[in-house]
């Protein structure tokens, strides 16, 4: 789906100008079963990238989920979708806070994964945007430019840079 946009409906809307997709068909728990998924292989990784990531006390539940697939509790891990308007690769996952309250993210491509840390529902503000089995299910539109994401990609090329021009020294 994110590669070949199967299933996805681009629409345009006017108030933002910006183009915003529509999931046709989503299959909510297979989506945030994969969203976990991603976080649990990072979580269990013995890649230096991945060594400061942590699950913490929810591992066990999201092994439940995932290796097990154990049905998911009605507001457990709230998912939101958002999508970029340029291609990021695939940057690791961390976990941060929005709005006051803690999400795990999970970046690929243009694509963005919101992966609610817990069982509390999401804040009325952001309660639109999560991902509801039979809603017609939108991401969010975000633009790169000045976003943490644009400083974040900025400071990874200058330190590439860097690099180089020592190697050459």
């Amino acid at each position: 789906m994110f590669l070949d946009h199967q299933g996805i409906t681009f629409i345009f809307d006017i108030e933002s100008g910006m183009w915003v997709p529509r999931f046709d068909d989503l299959d909510v728990n297979t989506m945030k079963r994969f969203g976990l998924s991603v976080l649990w292989r990072a979580h269990h990784s013995q890649l230096d990238e991945y060594k400061a990531f942590s699950l913490g006390p929810l591992e066990p539940r999201v092994r439940e989920l995932v290796v097990d697939r154990k049905p998911f509790d009605p507001m457990e891990f709230e998912t939101i979708i958002a999508c970029f308007d340029v291609n990021l690769g695939i940057i690791n996952p961390v976990h941060l806070v929005v709005d006051g309250q803690g999400f795990f993210e999970v970046n690929l491509g243009s694509w963005q994964l919101l992966v609610r840390d817990g069982f509390d529902a999401v804040h009325a503000d952001l309660a639109e945007t999560v991902l509801r089995p039979g809603a017609k299910n939108h991401a969010i539109p975000r633009t790169m430019e000045g976003s943490s994401h644009h400083r974040l990609l900025m400071d990874m090329v200058l330190q590439n840079h860097e690099k180089k021009v020592m190697n050459r020294r």
